[in-house]
């Protein structure tokens, strides 16, 4: 795919979803990009600027007094001018260095996330400030673009465009390979299996995928790793697999669990939409609007409090494997390519 030649200025040490997202847009096949900065597995052209982790909680005042300083070595990055527009993300990036990369080029955001909490109340008139330089703001989600209100200066430059996942990469996988994913896991051949993948934090509830998994009578794997991994142990039935590739727990689950409270989520994301691509429906938290929405679309099941319930009647209806592989396929990467080429071309 041939388009704009973007200046994609980021730096993450995290290799979540809104660094996966990046690696997709302008990896192989997708848009022509540059990185001004650094992410995990980033394997098109890159610049280092030396710029310091993006912000958070625990790094916000730290970064506000190293920005004028990362600013001047952004400027003087070989090759930037040379790009036909730039593309930011996170917080750092969108409020540090719009205005400056906006004198030369047009500049376009992604909102990964519901944009509320202790950012918000900190970074919510700066970020609108910043707003008025950005030619478009594309969105995850309708959850991620209404949480905006009132913090952009211009509502009409956001753009909704969900996630994708690779369909034609991913496929469900057929019983020879399902029962090879298991063996290589340590799993049953033969009982229910439910994963679990995300990031340990608070929002996602792990503690409560251990409990569910502990009273469920198939096997729970959990992956992913974060400040409450220490808290966490091996129990019956339940296993703690830490970070990991995911593509063994998809061919080898029958249905995945998601006791996140929906906080920050940007819907659909990247498990959801993987997991789905593999023929494996989803049990959310029905209590969160944002899943109901998707995990309804997706053959999924929403649930009120009985969550064994959910996982039997998850893994015991085949058909929702189908519904969840039609909905990923609604969501394929060559389409996403060509919606964000069309966003970038129209600020041109």
């Amino acid at each position: 795919m041939t388009g704009p030649h973007v200046a994609v200025v980021a730096q993450s040490s995290v290799d979540g979803g809104a660094e996966k997202y990046l690696r997709m847009l302008y990896g192989d096949g997708g848009i022509p990009g540059t990185l001004f900065g650094s992410i995990p597995r980033w394997a098109a052209p890159q610049v280092d600027v030396d710029l310091g982790p993006k912000w958070g909680s625990r790094t916000l005042f730290t970064g506000l007094a190293k920005l004028r300083s990362e600013q001047e070595r952004l400027d003087t990055a070989v090759g930037l001018r040379d790009h036909s527009l730039a593309h930011v993300q996170f917080k750092r990036e969108q409020i540090g260095f719009t205005r400056q990369l906006a004198q030369d080029m047009p500049v376009l955001w992604t909102e990964h996330g519901v944009f509320n909490g202790r950012m918000r109340f900190a970074l919510g008139n700066a970020y609108r400030r910043a707003s008025r330089e950005a030619t478009a703001i594309i969105c995850v989600s309708e959850e991620a673009a209404a949480s905006l209100t009132g913090t952009v200066y211009d509502r009409r430059r956001i753009v909704v465009i969900e996630n994708p996942v690779d369909t034609s990469s991913i496929t469900p996988p057929n019983p020879d390979i399902k029962a090879e994913a298991r063996d290589r896991l340590g799993v049953n051949p033969d009982g229910p299996l439910a994963i679990w993948v995300g990031r340990l934090d608070k929002g996602k509830r792990p503690e409560l995928a251990m409990r569910i998994g502990r009273e469920w009578r198939g096997q729970l794997l959990i992956a992913g790793e974060g400040p409450l991994r220490a808290a966490l142990r091996d129990g019956e039935g339940v296993r703690i697999l830490g970070f990991m590739d995911p593509t063994d727990l998809y061919q080898a689950a029958d249905v995945l669990l998601m006791t996140s409270d929906g906080s920050g989520e940007g819907l659909p994301n990247n498990v959801l939409l993987e997991a789905a691509a593999h023929g494996v429906p989803a049990v959310v938290d029905g209590s969160v609007a944002a899943f109901r929405r998707v995990v309804k679309q997706s053959g999924g099941l929403p649930v009120h409090g009985d969550w064994i319930a959910g996982l039997d009647l998850a893994v015991s209806e085949r058909e929702r494997r189908q519904v969840a592989r039609e909905w990923a396929e609604a969501h394929d990467l060559t389409t996403w390519r060509i919606r964000h080429r069309e966003v970038f071309e129209a600020a041109l």
